[in-house]
């Protein structure tokens, strides 16, 4: 006794049901996985591009310290924001973004500081004490965003207040 056409037809279009279904569903997962890993990628790459105009505007402040050339400080500083604003929204840790922002708001302070306190070849003490601390909050970002790219947990961190230069000066990270 052979089974009847019409069972095996239903029997074929049920198995074609079920794999479709299959297939739709890992394909859909598969889908959501490749958009995950896309975004890591892209925060990734962001927290790449920013750490590398942080490791210019770090050198421009330590040559500031042998010059007091604010201009030249300037300019880094303008290059590093220029850089760092169209790359925050694509960092996915919103503590690191915000690490980000604040370091901006840090410089552009220095920068300020420093023009309005500096000349070629001197600056006052308490400038050169806010550059120091600049420097400290530079080393925080960088290994900050060393740990996004890596994936690592983020070291304890308080951020700076901007409002009180006797504040910032003695800042520490935790």
């Amino acid at each position: 006794m052979s089974t009847p056409l019409w069972l095996q037809a239903l029997i074929g279009f049920g198995g074609a049901v079920v794999g479709g279904a299959f297939v739709v569903w890992a394909g859909s997962l598969q889908w959501r996985r490749d958009r995950r890993d896309a975004k890591a990628d892209r925060s990734q790459m962001a927290a790449k591009i920013i750490l590398g105009r942080l490791m210019v505007l770090a050198y421009a402040t330590t040559a500031w310290f042998d010059s007091y050339d604010t201009q030249a400080l300037s300019r880094a500083k303008d290059d590093f924001i220029i850089t760092a604003i169209p790359e925050v929204p694509s960092i996915s840790d919103d503590r690191v973004g915000k690490m980000v922002a604040t370091h901006m708001d840090f410089a552009g302070h220095l920068v300020r500081v420093a023009a309005s306190t500096s000349m070629p070849g001197r600056a006052a003490e308490n400038t050169v004490k806010l550059a120091k601390a600049w420097r400290l909050h530079a080393a925080t970002l960088a290994a900050a965003l060393t740990a996004h790219i890596r994936g690592d947990p983020l070291a304890p961190y308080q951020p700076p207040d901007l409002a009180n230069d006797a504040a910032l000066i003695e800042w520490k990270p935790n």
